[in-house]
């Protein structure tokens, strides 16, 4: 397994990886329409539109590929990351036709909300992070955030992530990562972590 910076040749599997892990994710789902039969297409153009955003504007993704494979991600933006108007406007384009104004509206309310949980820190946040579901318990997760943690500390700054599953905090704990609170948002509860 090799871990490298992920680019935008690789959007198309990274992002049929990040469906696959959070398509069911209370995170994700809260911000599409309930019950709509194309919610899983959604969600890649989602992802397919964020990744090219993030990654046209210099923010770091580390891919996990095993020879040519896909089959682990950690998608990683700057606290005070802020995108270049044209970058943000295909990215408003994509995801208003693709998904709809209420999804771009809740992404941005989130985005906005949780950036009152830095406590001051200007962090290098973990916005996603996932194996293959054929490669899990294999240690990518694991050498994804050392992999993180490597950066953060080149760059002198904390790492900051939040997850919508209450079974991930010992996974994170056991990395060094501890709990700053819990938020409810949009009917869902975020549990926020920092390592420094």
């Amino acid at each position: 397994m090799e871990i490298r910076k992920v680019d935008a040749g690789d959007v198309g599997p990274a992002s049929a990886l990040l469906v696959d892990n959070f398509v069911e994710d209370r995170g994700v789902t809260v911000l599409f329409q309930e019950h709509d039969p194309k919610y899983k297409g959604r969600v890649k153009e989602w992802f397919q539109a964020t990744l090219r955003m993030m990654l046209a504007n210099g923010q770091e993704a580390y891919g996990a590929f095993c020879g040519d494979e896909l089959v682990g991600i950690a998608l990683t933006t700057r606290a005070h990351y802020k995108p270049k108007l044209g970058s943000m406007l295909r990215w408003l384009i994509q995801v208003l036709i693709s998904c709809g104004w209420r999804t771009v509206m809740k992404t941005a309310r989130h985005d906005q909300h949780r950036a009152e949980s830095f406590g001051g820190a200007a962090p290098l946040i973990v916005e996603f992070i996932a194996a293959s579901a054929h490669h899990r318990r294999k240690g990518i997760g694991k050498a994804l955030l050392a992999k993180v943690q490597e950066r953060a500390q080149q760059l002198m700054i904390p790492v900051w992530l939040e997850t919508t599953k209450a079974e991930n905090l010992e996974i994170f704990q056991r990395s060094g990562y501890r709990l700053l609170g819990e938020r409810g948002e949009l009917a869902v509860m975020y549990y926020r972590m920092m390592k420094e």
